[in-house]
């Protein structure tokens, strides 16, 4: 969000903006793949799991889109293999070149050496202004990408407690519903099954457009934990409230009914 809103206030248009995926991604990952590695770094499986079946990544594009209303160009991203110097020549419009059938989107990069830095690809609509880049040595244009190498995760977490308590400003707050992650199977799943959340057996992670999702009556993968299908999923298939038998009783699922009336009234969103 720092970077959208730096490249905003010098005036540059955004195009993309994303993050490279520091783990490999295997939407298909149950958590006994991934328990070696998970005892050697000291982790819960499921969450390494989380991470490698994209999961994680699909939750923190979904957030920065929110954040700044940059929508996601196709369901699920691209997530092109790309390096840090081909980030200006493949993060834009089909139409010059890139992956993007329409822009601005938010986006993730797998292999390459793109993560675990963050970008904002941009382009400048002023000539004087392009030519100052060119002539700074940001690039040959018009596409340029914004790369900061790092994001620290935990580390940085006081720099936002500090401008929440000292600025009384938000470092990172949903601004529209733009985008939502809902839950799509990774394997054939049977009626009964009582489904596992994030980082299981189940599901993983899918944003779709808001809108999109709404329309299907998706269920957020933050809500599908503990239920039970209805009928038999095929692999792939997208889980909607009509699939799952919802337990109305937990607090999660009445704050996500509150969040959706809201919505539906106009009070948010």
């Amino acid at each position: 969000v720092k970077l959208v809103e730096y490249a905003e206030d010098l005036g540059l248009t955004v195009v993309a903006a994303g993050k490279g995926k520091n783990n490999p991604n295997r939407p298909t990952d149950v958590p006994e793949d991934v328990a070696e590695e998970a005892a050697r770094k000291g982790m819960n499986p499921r969450m390494l799991c989380e991470f490698t079946d994209g999961t994680k990544t699909q939750l923190e594009m979904c957030a920065l889109s929110n954040a700044t209303g940059i929508p996601v160009d196709v369901s699920g991203m691209h997530g092109p293999s790309c390096t840090v110097d081909e980030l200006a020549t493949k993060l834009i419009p089909a139409a010059d070149g890139g992956i993007l059938a329409s822009t601005p989107a938010v986006e993730y990069t797998v292999e390459g050496d793109v993560a675990p830095g963050i970008f904002v690809v941009v382009r400048s609509e002023d000539p004087v202004v392009t030519h100052e880049l060119d002539y700074l040595k940001f690039g040959t244009g018009p596409y340029y990408a914004v790369y900061r190498p790092h994001h620290l995760a935990s580390i940085e977490a006081h720099l936002s407690i500090s401008e929440a308590v000292l600025n009384r400003e938000a470092d990172f707050q949903t601004k529209t519903w733009r985008s939502e992650v809902t839950a799509k199977a990774k394997f054939p799943l049977a009626a009964g099954t009582v489904l596992e959340g994030m980082g299981g057996h189940h599901v993983h992670g899918w944003t779709l457009d808001a809108d999109d999702a709404r329309e299907l009556n998706a269920i957020p993968i933050g809500l599908v934990q503990g239920c039970v299908l209805k009928r038999d999923i095929a692999a792939g298939e997208t889980l909607t409230y009509a699939d799952v038998e919802v337990d109305e009783t937990r607090p999660l699922v009445a704050m996500r009914r509150l969040q959706d009336a809201l919505l539906r009234t106009g009070v948010i969103g």
